[in-house]
């Protein structure tokens, strides 16, 4: 998940410089609205990322026969 919010920030960033840059000129619309679509590409990836490990967990704690947030002893899961 670390990659995906890094290339997620990264395009962000690439974002507010293309932004600036087609204000004065510099890109067309169209490139302009592409470094839009890979910025909410990222951050799609980003988001899925973090639906999938805790659908995993779900998935293994269930498979373990685990209660949410309760492992076998009874004990409360540290996070």
């Amino acid at each position: 998940m670390a990659l995906t919010k890094d290339i997620w920030d990264e395009t962000q960033e690439e974002y507010k410089i293309s932004k600036k840059q087609y204000d004065v000129g510099l890109l067309t619309r169209t490139e302009a609205i592409q470094y839009e679509v890979n910025m909410m590409e990222a951050e799609y990836e980003y988001l899925s990322a973090i639906a999938n490990y805790y659908l995993a967990k779900q998935v293994l704690q269930q498979e373990m026969n685990l209660q949410s947030g309760v492992l076998e002893d009874g004990s409360a899961e540290s996070k």
